[in-house]
């Protein structure tokens, strides 16, 4: 469901932040497990389940922040019942989680939006 490169790239940003340099990543399926290196001679594995990851407003944000997305953007709603126009602010990463979301809910296809996001 989430790319590696997007892991990557939301830890660059800050997500998931430590002292410990991360040494590798690995995505299997629904689970990303991330080694850091604590001493010369020890390692610990993180998981992180990839469906938990995708509703944590934290990565999102890192996300947003290392691929340069604007702080607020302006939206445009127009209300069924009477057709009136709402015009309010929403940070760029909470619209690429509702995308995502509601990707998935569609039987979209996630992978094309993943290439989009991650160009």
């Amino acid at each position: 469901m989430i790319p590696k490169k997007a892991i990557e790239k939301a830890i660059e940003g800050g997500w998931a932040k430590s002292e410990f340099p991360i040494e590798e990543i690995k995505v299997f399926g629904s689970v990303a497990i991330v080694t850091r290196r604590m001493s010369a001679h020890s390692t610990v594995d993180t998981r992180a389940v990839l469906s938990d990851v995708a509703l944590d407003a934290s990565f999102w944000e890192s996300l947003g922040k290392a691929l340069g997305w604007p702080e607020k953007e302006v939206l445009y709603d127009i209300d069924p019942w009477d057709g009136s126009t709402h015009i309010h602010e929403q940070p760029r990463y909470i619209i690429n989680a509702h995308r995502l979301i509601q990707l998935a809910w569609q039987g979209g296809d996630i992978n094309s939006f993943w290439d989009g996001l991650l160009k």
